[in-house]
């Protein structure tokens, strides 16, 4: 008799759970005419800043078709406070979710829920990667919901949402995540910025930093995983950004990045300062700053979001999925060194410094 393997063993648990979950939370029938009205909730229920920053046209496009619904968004505590600080005007509530402090205390776990329940929610939306399914955001959906729950169509997501939208993975992330609200308003715009950041906050906060913090341009080399920039790419764009007329560029990084730093030479990580403050004083920071340049990472969709020009630099990862493009304000650009990488670069470069770069005397 062939033994049966852990995989198996796996596998199979998870099929009688998701059963058992899909006949404790059965699916409702939706109305054909159904269209949402009254109050409804975004959630996301991970830590992902990026992800997190990338729900502000979700929330702009929901604002700009239906001004009348209440909207309430449940998102990490980070991302949280900087919406309460920069994006009240997109939405009604703001409620951070801070899961490991709400595990630790189960009583305090039930007593969120019921509130949750009791707002009454007429329609809840499971923010998620369009290409997978989390099957606890998909039960979080069901048990907060009064009414029904929207997520995106993958797998076994049909047997738990109410309803379920298709997506793909050849559009932007943010745009996609409007696709789930497209399901009721077809026409929905995919507008980008959301974060309004005051121009006294932004000048209180550079009179605090020291002069190498300050700059008409922020070089960001801070990097998770495979997406770190080689070291060819940094130096090629900060002299090209000041051969094209930018006065100062700053290289910076998170605290994360310091040991990675030490893979760069002497030249470029003593010159690179670490930002250490909030996500609401980096989102401040950042709006300071004529251009903002980085490789495939998180802070670049807060910059984006803050509203100031970018190029972001890909190497590894999926820029028709996670890069900004307009021609204009934005730039997403493969490198891989070749002259054709270097000139479209240099081209970006030319096009943002026209409108962009202080007027040298």
């Amino acid at each position: 008799m062939k033994p049966i393997s852990l995989k198996s063993l796996e596998r199979s648990g998870k099929r009688l759970l998701s059963r058992l979950l899909q006949w404790i939370f059965p699916r409702k029938a939706v109305p054909a005419d159904f269209t949402p009205r009254g109050r409804i909730l975004v959630f996301r229920l991970d830590n992902r800043i990026g992800n997190g920053v990338m729900l502000l046209p979700l929330l702009q496009g929901i604002r700009y078709t239906a001004p009348h619904l209440q909207v309430d968004v449940l998102i990490s505590p980070a991302v949280a406070e900087l919406f309460a600080t920069y994006g009240h005007h997109l939405v009604h509530q703001i409620i951070p979710y801070d899961q490991a402090a709400l595990f630790r205390n189960p009583l305090r776990w039930i007593g969120f829920i019921r509130q949750l329940r009791r707002a009454g929610y007429q329609l809840v939306i499971s923010s998620s990667n369009p290409d997978a399914f989390s099957l606890s955001q998909a039960i979080f959906a069901r048990i907060v919901s009064r009414g029904f729950t929207l997520g995106f169509h993958w797998k076994e997501s049909d047997r738990f949402y109410d309803i379920t939208v298709s997506s793909i993975t050849h559009k932007h992330y943010a745009d996609a995540q409007v696709d789930l609200w497209r399901h009721f308003y077809p026409q929905t715009p995919f507008t980008l910025g959301g974060l309004q950041v005051p121009p006294e906050r932004i000048q209180q906060l550079r009179n605090t930093l020291d002069e190498t913090f300050l700059g008409e341009v922020l070089l960001w080399i801070g990097a998770t995983g495979n997406k770190w920039l080689p070291e060819s790419a940094i130096s090629f764009l900060f002299e090209t950004l000041l051969k094209a007329g930018f006065r100062s560029v700053v290289l910076a990084a998170g605290p994360a990045d310091r040991e990675h730093l030490q893979r760069y030479s002497s030249r470029i990580h003593e010159k690179t300062v670490i930002w250490e403050r909030p996500l609401v004083d980096t989102a401040a920071y950042f709006a300071g700053f004529r251009l903002f340049v980085s490789g495939d990472t998180g802070p670049m969709h807060l910059a984006v979001a803050v509203g100031i020009p970018t190029i972001t630099v890909f190497t590894t990862t999926n820029r028709e999925q996670y890069g900004y493009y307009d021609g204009q304000r934005h730039h997403a650009l493969q490198w891989d060194d070749s002259p054709a990488a270097r000139m479209q670069l240099e081209k970006a470069i030319e096009t943002l410094s026209r409108n962009h770069a202080s007027v040298t005397e």
